[in-house]
């Protein structure tokens, strides 16, 4: 007996997978792999390591997304040489993606946090792309990310992505941006050593003319001073 449903549901479950050897690996294999040096054990680990889009930084407890633990895992799981090795090839050949979060605690909001990996691997990021919400943490964590409070030291260039999820507050009072910047946290520069630019997340003339666009974007682009450094 047998029956079809007409509302069929996909049901499925996370598991946490290590993969490991099911045999030793050969003495041959072992041995040419010793004999090669580190810059090419690099290259070797960065087919499996390297993405082609940017990895997005996110809380251990996160399960969408691509994270870099998923990435990691089955490399860490083999000899202590291969883990450091593809540790140091994972986070300085990829482009890592950070956004404020805020700290759940059973279903309670606290306060804003970033994302980050564990305090000795934070110098290996190179790339970083962070997106900017106009809220009151974002400027003040960026801030101190950029002045190196967060560990972030390694870094060649940056990419900033401005989101415009203030514009509804801004129909009626078109004239007092610099205001409303004031009150995000927008009150002091951001000086980088590195190369960069500022990305703006979709076009504002949807929503505001042209005059004001332009207004808002170069008060914003002056806010950014990125230098030379790669």
């Amino acid at each position: 007996m047998s029956s079809t449903s007409r509302r069929p549901r996909l049901v499925k479950a996370d598991f946490d997978t290590v993969l490991l050897p099911i045999i030793p690996n050969p003495a041959s294999f072992v041995s040419g792999w010793m004999s090669l040096p580190d810059e090419l054990k690099r290259q070797v680990l960065g087919h499996n390591l390297t993405s082609s889009s940017p990895v997005r930084l996110e809380d251990a407890r996160a399960n969408s997304g691509l994270n870099e633990i998923f990435m990691l895992r089955h490399h860490m799981h083999t000899t202590s040489e291969i883990a450091s090795l593809a540790r140091e090839v994972f986070y300085k050949t990829n482009t890592f993606e950070l956004t404020a979060d805020i700290n759940r605690n059973y279903y309670r909001y606290t306060e804003f946090h970033l994302p980050l990996p564990g305090p000795t691997v934070r110098p290996l990021i190179f790339r970083l792309e962070y997106n900017f919400y106009f809220r009151w943490p974002d400027w003040d964590m960026f801030y101190r990310l950029m002045q190196g409070d967060y560990g972030l030291t390694g870094l060649k260039h940056v990419t900033v992505f401005v989101t415009w999820h203030f514009l509804n507050c801004t129909r009626s009072r078109p004239a007092n941006f610099q205001e409303l910047l004031q009150l995000t946290g927008f009150k002091y520069d951001v000086v980088l050593p590195v190369k960069g630019k500022v990305v703006f997340g979709r076009d504002l003339s949807k929503t505001l003319n042209d005059h004001y666009n332009g207004a808002v974007e170069e008060m914003v682009r002056a806010k950014f001073q990125f230098g030379k450094l790669e």
